[in-house]
């Protein structure tokens, strides 16, 4: 919002122009890791589209998952004025969780809402235009000739999310070693150990545990599309800790449960360091202007796998 009243104060105006579109594998400027590269995808809308040959077609992919890898593209504008930019993306991974990028206009953020954009699951290919979250597309001034696009893989409001896994994996921890310096390493079932009488701030730090996995499930739940496995298994998680606050007789019979929960967080905490984006196209264009979303149906992506075994042959 700052940064549009600037323009409305400086008179930009929005461009004429007809929309451009840039091919995200042909106008690759530089990227700060040798791994990332050109990638191809078979969806029959993609451009540029063969049924017959497999194409280099794409950029970025699962290999465009660490933090702070970066991207950096170049695009061309024939006049001075307020520009939208929209990208054709897919992030098919991470089963719900979205992934995000810090863009750049000339090696600037040009606001706030560009230094973690969000960028949904989905298994299609979608036509995003950058905007708010009402739908309105965010407005760039370019001036008429060469600027670079630049990309870098960040992890947004996951961060926290990633920090409070770190944070329970090692309480968790905690609470195993003590568990085992009183009762072992496998605990009798049928004794009652007294664990919450005999380890300082255990209950607490179980109770902490509980709501530590609801914030994370209501986080997710909140910032994803679709919701992620991982948010059911932080529900799981904690149902067995309440049970064990309910009733601490049966902590030491399962002991197993904390294992296991200890175990897919640290799964979890290591899924999460990793935002893969893959990129079709840029699109730059007049505000005004209609874009659309298409999507390849079932029919046509039966027809480019036809073609493209029966290419197989020749």
């Amino acid at each position: 919002e700052e940064v549009k009243k600037e323009y409305i104060k400086k008179g930009y105006q929005p461009v004429s122009a007809e929309t451009i579109d840039f091919q995200a594998e042909l106008t690759t400027l530089e990227k700060n890791d040798p791994t990332l590269r050109r990638e191809s995808d078979g969806d029959p809308l993609v451009k540029p589209h063969s049924a017959t040959e497999r194409l280099l077609n794409v950029m970025g992919g699962y290999r465009w998952r660490e933090g702070n890898q970066k991207i950096t593209w170049q695009i061309e504008v024939p006049e001075d004025g307020l520009y939208k930019i929209g990208i054709r993306v897919k992030q098919e991974w991470q089963d719900g969780v979205p992934s995000y990028r810090r863009i750049e206009i000339d090696d600037k953020v040009p606001f706030e809402e560009m230094l973690d954009y969000q960028f949904n699951y989905s298994t299609d290919w979608n036509t995003l235009e950058l905007c708010d979250a009402n739908g309105n597309p965010y407005e760039f001034y370019l001036m008429a000739g060469t600027h670079t696009l630049s990309m870098t893989a960040k992890f947004g409001p996951m961060t926290e999310i990633i920090e409070s896994i770190n944070k329970d994996i090692l309480l968790l921890s905690d609470i195993l070693l003590n568990i085992s310096l009183i009762a072992g390493s496998e605990p009798d079932p049928n004794y009652d150990y007294g664990f919450f009488n005999k380890i300082p701030n255990m209950k607490e730090d179980m109770q902490w545990l509980v709501d530590s996995m609801q914030w994370k499930y209501n986080e997710l739940k909140k910032m994803s599309g679709k919701l992620p496995a991982m948010a059911n298994n932080f529900l799981t998680i904690k149902t067995q800790l309440e049970a064990m606050l309910r009733d601490p007789f049966s902590i030491a019979k399962k002991v197993g449960d904390l294992q296991s929960s200890q175990e897919s967080l640290s799964n979890w905490y290591l899924e999460l360091q990793k935002s893969p984006l893959v990129i079709d196209y840029f699109k730059v264009g007049p505000v005004t202007e209609k874009w659309g979303n298409k999507h390849s149906n079932i029919f046509q992506r039966l027809g480019a796998t036809i073609k493209n075994f029966i290419a197989s042959f020749w």
